[in-house]
């Protein structure tokens, strides 16, 4: 067996293109297995092609993400062959997403959502380091049997990335060269048998700018590449989510949007519509086929912004009002004891005066006149709807830290400080919002009940806006509207549930009577209703104990869902979450500031 740079023992050839091969060997040190890409002897001796070897090593090596490739070492060695340039990369076991597309076809939907966030992950890391990947297919996305009956994704071959300073600056490409069926591999480089897979490469004799490199350097893949990549334009990052994109559509429809000869592939990316996926597969969601659709813009300004972006976007398409109370349900029984205390907390107020409500045991109303029991009445009541309110403001807020937590941070603790933290820090603001919006849903109640329930249905996520967003009463509402309207169906039917739920308890807590007389013209002639709680009777209200935190817990999903809906990405409200500036334990601490530190 041939040993590499006196380091590493080649052990067995794992596939081989135009431009080199790759092989499992072991790394002589530490007998750990690794994968060694090297590229063809007589194109070690092109400075551009290895110059584009070297920047490939230097892409993947100074990302630090699960989903990307492990890259270990560069180097160059003396063979038998002559000298070579190769790349030392983590040994994977598993396949490649080309291979199980190419047997299975179009794949289920959840494993498409999983695929892509993972694969988004790891691009958006790219573009947060300034690398634009240029070439993302099934070929280069990996998938490693993680041991628990899933898989982990890893995107490969970073060797025709832009290396600049920030994900926005564009970067150039050379215009494309006309493709020629009929040339060499000299003149056209293909890495895979089929044209479909094949990535295209310049001719050995052009010389370009920094951007790309002539000898060897690839310009992507026909049938994921941009228009602004078949144009030869200046690219940015967006460029990189028309291509994810391209493979969500070969995922969900076991096709690429347009088929043919690389040239007329090319043409129809910069010119021609690609036909709409549900054409193709009809248990696509519209929703997620609109997402799909608008990551194929031709004008990238169209196209989600960002891929952690296109990944929720998706994430939250597939997941309806079903998925969000099954969600709403087990962080509630998974996390009871914490969300009941925060229940207990907000309705102590209110159970002492369910207590002093017991008239008959505490107060004795024969000893009093007609008009103090009245007025004793009145103020009761009053009393009890005031603490009511407050248990369901105290409770709908403090929850939505925990359930950002339980979402963005699963393994730290979960304390109710985190909540009462948080809401102390916004409690003005919640407190001006809260009555504006009472007052709007009473109000519109009054008017025909319809406005009132629509104010209820676009206001219903004020309460984690209000603690999540740094924003004014008037901000709140309108981004309260507007996350609202990206999921209207989803947010119509969890605020019918979240109102339901109470109502049942108040029809146990109180007796109410509606009276309705009409003449022989069907003119109303006698319209009445009243309703009565007694004492032990208004106990009933205190169900609201176990209720009132699992409607809190489905808002708060609620929110999430909109926001990813809206392409914000769960890193937005991670940093979000972060900037509440909540009291931390000095692991935690020292944990964020790494973290910080390492992405600075």
């Amino acid at each position: 067996m041939e040993v590499l740079d006196d380091k590493y023992q080649i052990e067995q050839l794992l596939g081989q293109g135009g431009m080199g091969a790759v092989y499992r060997a072991t790394h002589l040190g530490t007998r750990r297995t690794v994968a060694v890409k090297v590229i063809q002897p007589q194109l070690s001796t092109h400075e551009q092609f290895v110059a584009r070897f070297r920047r490939e090593a230097e892409a993947a090596g100074r990302l630090r993400h699960p989903n990307v490739v492990d890259v270990t070492d560069f180097g160059f060695a003396q063979t038998a062959r002559g000298p070579v340039a190769y790349l030392v990369m983590e040994y994977l076991d598993g396949c490649t997403l080309a291979e199980i597309i190419s047997e299975e076809g179009a794949l289920p939907i959840q494993w498409v959502i999983d695929i892509l966030e993972q694969v988004c992950a790891a691009v958006e890391e790219a573009h947060r380091a300034g690398i634009i990947h240029r070439d993302l297919k099934p070929d280069n996305i990996w998938l490693e049997p993680n041991g628990r009956g899933g898989y982990t994704v890893k995107v490969l071959d970073f060797g025709l990335v832009k290396l600049g300073d920030s994900d926005h600056g564009p970067t150039a490409a050379p215009p494309i060269p006309a493709l020629n069926t009929s040339a060499t591999e000299a003149d056209t480089l293909l890495r895979s048998t089929t044209e479909e897979h094949a990535t295209l490469i310049k001719a050995s004799d052009q010389t370009v700018d920094d951007n790309l490199t002539a000898v060897g350097s690839a310009m992507g893949t026909p049938f994921y590449m941009s228009p602004e990549q078949c144009k030869g334009e200046r690219l940015d990052t967006r460029s990189d989510i028309y291509s994810l994109g391209v493979v969500a559509y070969r995922l969900l429809t076991g096709e690429t949007p347009f088929a043919g000869p690389p040239e007329t592939v090319i043409e129809l990316h910069k010119t021609a519509p690609p036909p709409p996926i549900r054409e193709k597969n009809r248990k696509v969601p519209r929703k997620m086929a609109r997402i799909v659709m608008s990551a194929l813009a031709k004008d990238p300004a169209e196209r989600p912004q960002s891929a952690a972006g296109f990944a929720a976007s998706l994430r939250a398409s597939w997941e309806g009002p079903g998925h969000l109370l099954r969600q709403a349900f087990a962080l509630y029984s998974e996390h009871f004891p914490t969300f009941i205390k925060i229940s207990l907390l907000g309705y102590a107020p209110f159970a002492v005066l369910a207590l002093v409500n017991l008239s008959d045991r505490l107060i004795d109303p024969q000893r009093l006149s007609p008009m103090r029991l009245m007025i004793y009445g009145i103020a009761l009541f009053v009393a009890m709807v005031i603490t009511l309110l407050f248990a369901y403001f105290f409770v709908s807020a403090a929850t939505v830290p925990l359930v950002v937590q339980l979402m963005i941070a699963p393994l730290r603790p979960v304390r109710i400080s985190t909540g009462i933290s948080a809401l102390k820090r916004r409690w003005r603001i919640f407190v001006l919002t809260s009555l504006l919006v009472m007052t709007l849903i009473l109000l519109g109640s009054i008017l025909f009940v319809i406005p009132g329930l629509i104010a209820a249905i676009i206001y219903a996520l004020y309460a984690p806006v209000v603690i999540m967003e740094d924003l004014g009463v008037r901000g709140t509402l309108r981004r309260s509207r507007t996350l609202s309207r990206r999921a209207l169906l989803t947010v119509v039917i969890i605020t019918l549930v979240q109102f339901a739920l109470p109502v049942l308890v108040w029809r146990a807590a109180v007796t109410t009577n509606f009276t309705l007389q009409l003449n022989d013209d069907y003119s109303p002639r006698q319209i009445g209703f009243d309703f009565s709680m007694s004492g032990l009777s208004g106990l009933y209200q205190l169900l609201n104990v176990f209720v009132t935190p699992l409607t809190a817990i489905m808002a708060s999903l609620l929110y999430l869902k909109t926001r990813k809906a809206g392409g914000e990405s769960l890193r937005d409200t991670s940093d979000q979450f972060e900037a509440l500036d909540i009291p931390r334990s000095k692991w935690q601490a020292r944990m964020r500031s790494r973290w910080t530190s390492t992405r600075g």
